[in-house]
């Protein structure tokens, strides 16, 4: 008995040990495996840029296909694996019009809610390791997990999970009502933090260590993700890149969502009204005329960015956000949890390059500034008299009398970075040093990449350099070449080790830097924030990010104002 009973007691430390057998490494013929309740997946081994053995499952179902009836409802967990499943390969992207890419027609599928798990061959179930959780940006209209490859990141100790969420009108279409009540995007993202929650662990991943992150529309899908009560408890720690739930991009009011809703109805010929009429014609649209309507919303040269987004849903328990994100982060996160949020240098490049980089449009934007802007910032409904009053001022203030051209691309990428993403950004940081007890770190990214590896490339930069833009820290983060292909620099490459220690530091321990250098936010009002770049006297502890700037804009009823429920009035006098 003494035996028998030593046996089992090896037996079950060596199950406890293993997420996948011994005899299964990358040195040997057989793929990994990892046991998910009375099945299995088989992956596909894969190196880090350092030579580390990673096992990798991909295209691993977290929730039943959102298809027929499951279409325009909350993501339903995916059925209990049974046998063996082949998880070697990616998913289709979730359908979608992929306008930064310069697309006309949709791609993907609309069965697509699948994640991608990826951990270290050296992974142990007796010493689980931080969880990294993935959310792409693409402006909630396009992007997919896929695209961010593990080799950067699993240098460090941490097991990665990237993942699609639904897009456009099939991931954040709202009626406004109980009928299409909207953010299902989000919700996939909630039920993917509960899959990991239930999963994990048979990847060597501790489910109480999981942090989330992500960029642009992923750092605002964070964010509000660390706001809504259908997520509390499902994550520990936070990073929202390039955006927040407050981006002026990010969040739509009723208005808003009720004026999308009728131009889709009219665009694919449905009624408008009432909304369960809509929503049994949509049920009988094929995807792709769906999605297709996307293009109708474009008024100017790809303009308003993200036609569809995060939205107040009717108050009940499957509601993702009852209420303005202003006053949700106000109240204090429903998850409060340290956070470490930033941006970079020149984010209005994902607004700039593109006007500049075609002389018509460039010339059409200088011309006829006032009447553009407003589409270009989200302020159509404040009226053509408050809107010349205002884009006059803020012209005045960035660019004085020069001409919108490439010459003045710089000024004019403040004032796209400033309204599209810092000054939400800095909000964020004001109202939740008060209401949230946790951590916050900021950061700002300079690095003008040596390499000329950019994300402006991709939205026509070309060889005009552009400051450090939107999107360029994924770069460093992720070998990301479906996005901008080449290679890095050495300089870029320290840079890129440098970010991954502070990021995987922080899902380890709660901080990112473990000696300290790297403080917490503890004046809302003028916040300190680390510079991080490699150039000689251009990083380092900073506070008050450009004071001025930002002054202009809490003058203007512009950005996190304008998604409030009730519009500003009475500013005319700008």
């Amino acid at each position: 008995m003494g035996a028998l009973l030593r046996t089992l007691v090896a037996t079950a430390l060596m199950l406890a040990v293993a997420p996948w057998p011994h005899s299964t490494t990358a040195s040997s013929s057989s793929p990994p495996e990892a046991r998910l309740g009375a099945g299995t997946l088989r992956g596909k081994w894969m190196s880090t840029r350092h030579g580390r053995p990673i096992a990798a499952f991909e295209g691993v179902p977290y929730a039943q296909p959102p298809v027929g009836k499951l279409r325009y409802k909350a993501p339903v967990a995916a059925e209990p694996l049974s046998g063996v499943r082949v998880a070697d390969k990616p998913s289709p992207v979730c359908i979608q019009i992929d306008l930064f890419k310069g697309s006309t027609s949709p791609e993907g599928s609309e069965d697509c809610l699948y994640a991608n798990i990826y951990a270290p061959e050296t992974v142990s179930r007796a010493q689980p390791l931080p969880v990294m959780v993935w959310v792409h940006g693409g402006g909630f209209f396009s992007g997919s997990g896929c695209i961010y490859g593990p080799e950067f990141l699993l240098d460090k100790d941490v097991v990665l999970v990237t993942f699609n969420y639904r897009l456009g009108a099939l991931g954040f279409l709202s009626t406004g009502d109980d009928v299409i009540p909207g953010n299902f995007g989000m919700k996939d993202q909630v039920q993917l933090l509960r899959w990991v929650r239930d999963n994990i662990a048979a990847f060597g991943g501790d489910p109480d260590q999981v942090t989330i992150f992500g960029e642009s529309a992923g750092g605002a899908s964070v964010h509000a993700l660390t706001l809504s009560p259908l997520a509390k408890g499902l994550f520990h720690r936070a990073i929202p890149m390039s955006g927040t739930a407050l981006s002026p991009w990010a969040f739509r009011s009723k208005a808003w969502t009720a004026r999308a809703s009728a131009k889709l109805a009219a665009a694919v010929g449905c009624p408008a009204q009432p909304s369960d009429q809509l929503l049994e014609c949509l049920m009988d649209k094929p995807a792709v005329d769906i999605i297709g309507a996307d293009l109708t919303f474009l008024e100017w040269a790809g303009h308003p960015m993200c036609p569809y987004s995060m939205t107040e849903e009717p108050a009940g328990p499957g509601a993702f956000l009852d209420k303005h994100p202003a006053a949700a982060a106000a109240a204090g996160p429903a998850s409060d949890v340290p956070l470490v949020i930033g941006f970079t240098s020149d984010e209005g490049c994902i607004g700039a390059v593109p006007v500049l980089e075609n002389a018509n449009l460039a010339e059409d934007f200088n011309e006829r500034f006032t009447e553009i802007a407003p589409i270009m910032f989200f302020t159509k409904h404040l009226g053509s008299k408050t809107n010349t009053a205002i884009f006059k001022k803020i012209r005045k203030f960035y660019l004085g009398d020069k001409a919108i051209d490439k010459s003045t691309r710089f000024e004019l990428m403040r004032m796209m970075t400033d309204s599209f993403f810092v000054n939400s950004i800095l909000e964020t940081v004001r109202l939740q040093k008060v209401s949230a007890k946790s951590p916050m770190y900021l950061y700002e990214l300079y690095h003008p990449s040596t390499s000329h590896r950019s994300i402006s490339s991709l939205f026509g930069g070309g060889n005009t350099p552009y400051g450090t833009c939107h999107g360029d820290d994924l770069l460093l983060m992720f070998p990301a070449q479906a996005l901008v292909p080449g290679d890095q620099s050495p300089t870029d490459k320290a840079l890129s080790e440098e970010l991954i220690n502070a990021v995987t530091t922080f899902a380890a321990t709660g901080a990112p830097a473990a000696d300290g250098s790297w403080p917490p936010v503890r004046d809302g009002e003028h916040a300190e924030y680390l510079r991080i770049s490699t150039g000689a006297g251009q990083g380092g502890l900073r506070k008050d990010f450009e004071p001025e700037r930002m002054a202009l804009w809490k003058d203007l009823p512009v950005n996190v104002a304008l998604a409030a429920p009730v519009s500003p009035s009475g500013r005319d006098e700008l």
